[in-house]
């Protein structure tokens, strides 16, 4: 029997997800969780402006 390729040999043992592909998936994760905080900031600053316009114009 011949000696199995690392990637064979990681494919074999289930391992086939390389690190590249988890630092991939760990720089989409990061992105997408600093596009949340960057829109919740946003959002929190709206909601203060939309309070402070509704302070100055009671309907």
């Amino acid at each position: 029997m011949r000696e199995l390729s690392t990637t064979e040999q990681q494919f074999v043992s289930g391992a086939a997800v390389t690190m590249e592909t988890w630092a991939t998936m760990d720089q989409v994760l990061s992105n997408v969780l600093d596009g949340m905080s960057t829109g919740m900031s946003l959002g929190g600053y709206w909601a203060a402006v939309a309070d402070l316009l509704s302070a100055q114009f009671p309907n």
